[in-house]
């Protein structure tokens, strides 16, 4: 009788492929904006621009809702019929990793219309018209009803930096006298992390006794 060594490696390998979205921006966060009734410069929308002397303030930004839905309360001149056509505001948040970044996605409330810009790339235009837009451009209709309405956005994965990025949103007016001005948004990174692999080996061992018997035939049996 022969007792058959037996060794079984058996392999089995399970990847797992995850997701995991995090809040950049979200409401309540702290903005920098220029209210003065004036354009700051042609690249205020950039990373090279300077920010320093802009006011700060945490969302929702804006003025004129009664009652306030406003943290807080944006300048629009001296004149509530000819108020500001257009304030600007400006965000600069850090990426780490951004190598790993998958999606970009972004919402945003403007009243009345927006355009947003993300290292000084338009990603956005809502309620605006086309073509080139400055600060006398006024938005294509007024807001009466979407006023507090989340409009999204994505943001293309190319044009993401490592370190230091810059969100910029231009909020337009749709006549001198607008009653009211309102401004959040919320952005979110999605990093798809490489598959991880867990392998685990299974050994099966019978144990060995082999005994080789001679039958009077002269045969060998086992």
């Amino acid at each position: 009788m022969k007792n058959i060594l037996l060794l079984i490696l058996v392999f089995i390998t399970t990847s797992f492929a995850t997701a995991q979205t995090t809040n950049v921006i979200a409401t309540g966060a702290s903005w920098k904006y220029w209210d003065t009734g004036s354009l700051p410069s042609t690249d205020w929308n950039t990373l090279a621009y300077t920010d320093a002397a802009w006011n700060s303030g945490v969302s929702q930004l804006g003025y004129g809702d009664n009652p306030p839905d406003e943290a807080t309360i944006v300048g629009y001149g001296t004149d509530v019929l000819n108020k500001y056509p257009t304030t600007y505001f400006r965000k600069t948040i850090s990426i780490t990793n951004s190598n790993t970044v998958t999606v970009i996605t972004g919402r945003v409330k403007r009243d009345d219309g927006a355009v947003i810009y993300f290292n000084g790339t338009e990603v956005l235009r809502s309620n605006m018209p086309a073509g080139s837009v400055g600060y006398a451009t006024y938005a294509s209709t007024q807001n009466n009803s979407d006023e507090n309405t989340w409009f999204d956005f994505t943001v293309p994965v190319s044009l993401l930096q490592e370190g230091n990025n810059v969100i910029s949103v231009e909020i337009h007016q749709f006549n001198p006298g607008s009653s009211d001005l309102t401004f959040d948004l919320e952005l979110a990174t999605t990093i798809s992390n490489n598959p991880t692999t867990n392998s685990v080996v299974i050994n099966e061992i019978q144990a060995a006794n082999d005994t080789v018997i001679k039958d009077n035939t002269g045969n060998y049996e086992d």
